[in-house]
């Protein structure tokens, strides 16, 4: 008979992690304490911390929009009608003063609507400079940082694209004010935007001297910041998808390593901390696009 010594099973270097093992060998570079959550914290307050930069990058100290000028808007307006083939509108010294006048009334009131609260119509402010019209339209926004966020989010509403673009419009007035706390949520610059066809002029749509329904809008719509890139279904569904589906893997991992020390007694330990970091970093990516970029009514 021949005695043979049994083979001794070598454990993984993974089995060895789990088991706490890999202290025993003294190794630099695993005697140092494990910690998963970490990075991922610096990922999640980095996030943080950009978000804010970001809404204070076109602020002032007082966290006024700086970027928003009556004369900004009226080239983004015009390069926007010129590309649909439209007459560009010209800068009306009343419709400027009438923009100026609502705009200051919604700072000193406080309130976010095409109506005053005493019920006033918008045009009150038009009728009181003077400018007799056959047709107005007034297009509002707030939360902003730039003149072409404010086109880009009234571009993709139905309602104030129809503003912009139409025909019959020749004159326009811009106007900005700024208020302390607006509506409960910080400093802000309140945009009115008032459009306007004048008394006697044919109108293009009807052919004759007829006012025609001013088009409002009628619903607040909150812009994101992805909607500032891309507006369509699909890009919101895929930052969406993209947004569960990370998480979703992160916490089946370390839901799975917990289980191990939970139930199998092992060490706490994770494979590829690095991928635990890009996933974070993806979630925090789709979060930041999430963001209120502004209002428009």
């Amino acid at each position: 008979m021949t005695l043979t010594k049994p083979k001794t099973h070598r454990l993984s270097s993974n089995q060895r992690k789990r088991l706490g093992q890999h202290h025993r060998q003294q190794s630099r570079h695993y005697s140092k304490p494990y910690w998963p959550y970490l990075p991922v914290f610096a990922v999640l307050i980095g996030g943080t911390i950009f978000n804010t930069m970001a809404n204070r990058n076109h602020h002032s100290v007082l966290g006024y929009s700086t970027d928003i000028s009556p004369k900004a808007l009226l080239q983004q307006t015009n390069g926007v009608r010129v590309s649909y083939h439209e007459p560009a509108l010209q800068l009306n010294p009343d419709l400027t003063a009438a923009a100026q006048a609502k705009a200051n009334d919604m700072v000193k009131r406080n309130y976010w609507n095409h109506l005053t609260p005493d019920g006033k119509q918008p045009w009150t402010f038009i009728v009181t400079t003077g400018y007799q019209y056959e047709a107005a339209g007034e297009n509002l926004a707030y939360g902003f940082g730039s003149s072409d966020q404010v086109m880009t989010a009234w571009m993709d509403s139905k309602e104030h694209r129809a503003n912009i673009l139409d025909a019959d419009y020749q004159d326009v007035g811009f106007a900005t004010a700024d208020a302390p706390n607006y509506m409960g949520t910080g400093p802000g610059t309140v945009i009115v935007a008032m459009y306007g066809e004048p008394t006697g002029m044919i109108s293009h749509s009807t052919g004759g001297f007829t006012s025609k329904p001013v088009p409002l809008g009628a619903y607040t719509k909150q812009v994101t910041r992805l909607q500032l890139i891309d507006s369509t279904y699909w890009a919101a569904l895929a930052v969406a998808v993209a947004a569960g589906s990370v998480l979703t893997l992160y916490f089946i991992r370390h839901a799975l390593a917990w289980h191990r020390v939970l139930v199998r007694g092992e060490h706490f330990f994770v494979r590829h901390p690095l991928l635990d970091v890009l996933l974070m970093s993806a979630a925090v990516f789709c979060l930041l696009l999430s963001q209120i970029a502004g209002t428009i009514l």
